[in-house]
């Protein structure tokens, strides 16, 4: 049994930049040296009103992970996104 924590905030410190973070921890409740961490960050850019450019930057760590999985795993991902 796991206890699930979250923190979300957006800044937006332009009209045309958005920064967005989501982090997660999950302690085991019986021992807080087992947990798990997730983390979400976006960072969003405006080209026009309709089109933005988008950076994801993902990360998940697992104090104990399975045998054979590796405790961090990261991606890093780009995009655009078109609002209609």
């Amino acid at each position: 049994v796991r206890w699930s924590n979250f923190l979300t905030w957006r800044i937006v410190p332009t009209e045309s930049l958005v920064v967005t973070s989501t982090t997660y921890l999950q302690p085991a409740l019986t021992d807080f040296g087992d947990f798990r961490a997730l983390e979400n960050l976006r960072l969003s850019a405006s080209v026009t009103e309709t089109l933005a450019l988008t950076v994801s930057f993902d990360l998940r760590y697992d104090s104990r992970p399975p045998d054979g999985l590796a405790a961090l795993d990261t991606r890093l991902r780009t995009g655009v996104t078109y609002t209609y």
